[in-house]
């Protein structure tokens, strides 16, 4: 960096931790560029804004900066100054026996690349000053990350002699880093021996032999990684070749393996295509067969339907010859009841006979009337002997036939499966009633 530059006055100046209004008045008079402050305690930071409201270069922001976001408590001690978003070590302590807390505010806190981002761009040469206890090493790494480290100019550090603060650095821990980043010290104010202040300014030279190192030990890196990788790619080509060999030889295995099970699939297929074709053939003599039991079946079906139709056609005729049989032994009773009738008449007359016999007197008189009804009432008795003879026979060939019908369908009944019937019973069945008819025809033409 030219002197003249490092000489000539700031063109900004960011102050992290600014101090009281009174000492900041002239400073900020004092700076011809921009100014930024920022204040961790929002009342104070409102006092700041009107303050300066007249200046336009000005800017306020109202945060406390440490590593991590989010918010913190800011507290403040008795002693002038002394202020910390961190709790105090035993070690402060001991430095101040009195030390007692004077307030505590709950305020937001931003990292050092979101500030960065709300300050923007700044004019050079750019100032920093940090007066933040306990996060020192915090913001100045987050700077370092941030890349903006590099565009300060100089740097006033107010840091404790010893970790006064959970979490801070000591003096010479940040004199070292600071050296090893690439910043060099040029001032040293031991005003207060337990509380120095610190000025660092860029060492081009250092920040770019640190730049050049850091290349090298990547370039370095990078060879070293390279020729291991080379290393494991001999050693992976070697096992690809001796995988190759394995996989030659285990291919040829497998061809042989595979020539030989195809020649046995091929076998097999010719067996099983040989014994595809008997099971076709058996296949169609089945469905021959079972064509021929269907057609059988549903004859046997036919034949087991007509005998069905013929027994309940000669069960019709028997019940109408059971019919006829009972009206015929009906006829049989009322003319016996008529035999009978005649009969009690017969008697009566032969005993009025016997009377008139006694009563000649009387028999006289009627005599020719009495042998003349006797006469004729000897006629009847031969007449209803006679048809009463002939209804005996009807009756007794009607028995007959009934009887042959039973015992035939008896006969059909213990044969259901057999639809075979007899020539011969048909005729017979067929006869009964005609003799019936015919007998009974008779019946009716006698008086």
């Amino acid at each position: 960096m030219p002197q003249a530059f490092r000489d000539a006055p700031p063109a900004s100046l960011v102050l992290i931790g600014p101090p009281p209004l009174e000492a900041l008045a002239p400073l900020i008079a004092a700076a011809p560029g921009a100014v930024v402050l920022v204040e961790p305690n929002p009342d104070l930071a409102v006092r700041m804004e009107r303050q300066f409201a007249s200046r336009e270069s000005v800017k306020v922001l109202p945060f406390g900066i440490d590593a991590a976001p989010g918010h913190a408590d800011l507290s403040s001690f008795n002693f002038p100054g002394l202020r910390s978003l961190r709790r105090p070590t035993p070690a402060l302590r001991a430095l101040l026996p009195g030390l007692q807390l004077r307030s505590s505010l709950h305020v937001e806190v931003i990292t050092p690349a979101e500030l960065i981002a709300r300050i923007g761009p700044l004019p050079r040469p750019q100032h920093l000053w940090i007066d933040a206890p306990g996060a020192e090493m915090a913001i100045l790494q987050g700077l370092l990350e941030a890349g903006a480290l590099e565009r300060i100019d100089r740097i006033r550090l107010r840091c404790p002699a010893e970790e006064m603060f959970e979490g801070g650095s000591s003096v010479a821990n940040l004199r070292n880093w600071a050296e090893a980043e690439g910043l060099r010290m040029i001032a040293e104010d031991l005003h207060d021996p337990d509380w120095p202040e610190l000025t660092f300014e860029i060492d081009v030279v250092a920040q770019q032999l640190r730049k050049t190192r850091e290349e090298l030990d990547r370039q370095v890196a990078r060879a070293e990684a390279l020729e291991a990788q080379g290393a494991e790619q001999a050693r992976q080509c070697e096992r690809l070749e001796a995988q190759r060999a394995a996989i030659e030889a285990e291919a040829g295995a497998a061809q042989a393996a595979l020539a030989d099970r195809l020649t046995a699939m091929e076998a097999r297929a010719q067996s099983a295509e040989t014994a595809l074709k008997r099971s076709e053939i058996r296949v169609k003599t089945l469905e021959v067969e079972r064509s021929a039991q269907a057609q059988a079946r549903e004859a046997a079906q036919q034949a087991l339907n007509g005998s069905k139709a013929e027994t309940a056609t000669l069960r019709e005729a028997l019940t109408a010859m059971e019919t006829r049989a009972k009206t015929a032994e009906s006829i049989l009773s009322q003319r016996a009841t008529r035999m009978e009738d005649a009969e009690a008449a017969q008697k009566r007359m032969a005993e009025k006979l016997e009377q008139k016999d006694l009563d000649l007197g009387v028999a006289m008189r009627s005599q020719a009337a009495a042998q003349s009804d006797l006469l004729d009432l000897r006629g009847r008795f031969e007449a209803l002997q006679t048809e009463k003879q002939t209804l005996d026979a009807l009756l007794r060939r009607v028995t007959s036939r009934l009887s042959a019908a039973s015992d035939h369908l008896h006969m059909l009944a213990a044969m259901p499966t057999e639809p075979t019937p007899s020539d011969s019973a048909a005729p017979a069945i067929d006869a009964v009633p005609t003799e019936a008819r015919t007998a009974e025809g008779k019946g009716e033409d006698r008086p």
